[in-house]
């Protein structure tokens, strides 16, 4: 009798725990909220992020891209698996794809965060009509990074005579088809005198133009400016103020020009796609004012809210040129995924064949 007692109690203890593991199985999903972000926006170790996790009462889950092209394909590739994200963060250039789709119709919803932005970021955003889970992440600003010792520009420059400026020395464009395929795009339109409109595909000019464009400067392609700003030739970079701003802060001989015509702004969003309690709350609170202004003062990118509080000079100007001018400023391209893997393609072969080792 006392044998089989023992092995009662012993199927009841082993049925309890089967049931606290079925139970937790099917709420495993709610233990995470994923999020697939730009590389470098979300620090998983920061205090804010600690603070939304117990806010929300969840973990964050997060994984990192590089580029448009590899969101693209990471959200292709979620769609056949079972632990989709449940938070987006993206250039609004992907915002039109294909696999946006389904984001575009989504019916979940943000807290009223656009409400609360800037006046000229408020209105772009009403003119996207972006859905209602979507807000804007941070602001993005194209233009020069120049070595005030070997160049200088007055902002009213062509692109043409900025390479005969630039000479011999060395050129940097960043490694971002879009961006760049944008910039070149304004030379075709403008100098060349092509029949370009806000309708027609993006422009990505030929090999023999390209040429003669650079001309004798050396061109390197390369998004993290580490040491290369320091090469005794270096001249110039087209890259983002962020970056820029930082470089210059550490280097005198630096300064961020923000071209009327050449440099242009660009928006990364911000996306509800995960319907948990728990996803909900984590979007609101990534997309809140408080949160996007840390990540605007830590970036040196702009914040969909205004201009933030810092103790740089130099960006306190910056955001303030930025946000007079940001309704006259031009935009990056939006265009199909197609489009962008052919852009993409192309910008391989510039690669090729203009990228230096310096």
């Amino acid at each position: 009798m006392k044998y089989i007692h023992l092995l009662f109690i012993a199927g009841l203890f082993f049925t309890q725990l089967t049931a606290a593991a079925s139970v937790k199985s099917k709420n495993f999903k709610n233990d995470k909220v994923r999020i697939l972000s730009w590389w470098g926006y979300i620090d998983p170790h920061h205090r804010n992020i600690k603070n939304i996790e117990r806010k929300c009462k969840t973990t964050l889950s997060i994984d990192e891209f590089y580029s448009t092209t590899e969101f693209l394909n990471r959200l292709e590739r979620d769609k056949t698996i079972d632990n989709k994200y449940d938070v987006l963060i993206y250039s609004d250039t992907a915002y039109t794809a294909r696999a946006t789709n389904a984001i575009r119709n989504s019916k979940l919803k943000l807290d009223r965060r656009a409400e609360s932005y800037a006046n000229p970021i408020s209105s772009f955003y009403k003119k996207n009509k972006y859905s209602q889970g979507t807000g804007i992440f941070q602001i993005s600003l194209s233009g020069f990074l120049v070595n005030k010792r070997l160049v200088s520009l007055k902002g009213n420059e062509s692109l043409g005579e900025i390479f005969k400026i630039t000479g011999d020395n060395v050129a940097v464009f960043m490694d971002d088809h879009m961006e760049i395929a944008t910039l070149l795009n304004k030379w075709e339109c403008t100098e060349l005198g092509s029949d370009c409109s806000k309708n027609t595909q993006l422009i990505f000019p030929s090999e023999d133009k390209l040429k003669k464009l650079v001309g004798q400067s050396k061109v390197a392609i390369s998004s993290d400016l580490a040491d290369i700003t320091k090469h005794p030739k270096f001249a110039l970079a087209y890259t983002w103020s962020g970056d820029a701003i930082q470089k210059a802060s550490t280097q005198p001989n630096l300064e961020f020009i923000l071209h009327p015509s050449l440099s242009h702004s660009s928006m990364d969003l911000i996306t509800l796609v995960g319907e948990s309690k728990e996803a909900k709350c984590v979007a609101d609170e990534l997309s809140s004012k408080e949160f996007v202004d840390s990540v605007a003062q830590k970036s040196k990118y702009f914040s969909p809210y205004g201009p933030v509080q810092s103790d740089e000079q130099v960006f306190n100007q910056l955001q303030k040129e930025f946000f007079n001018q940001f309704s006259t400023l031009g935009r990056i391209h939006r265009v199909t995924q197609q489009e962008s893997l052919e852009i993409d393609k192309k910008w391989q072969l510039f690669k090729i064949l203009f990228g230096s080792k310096i």
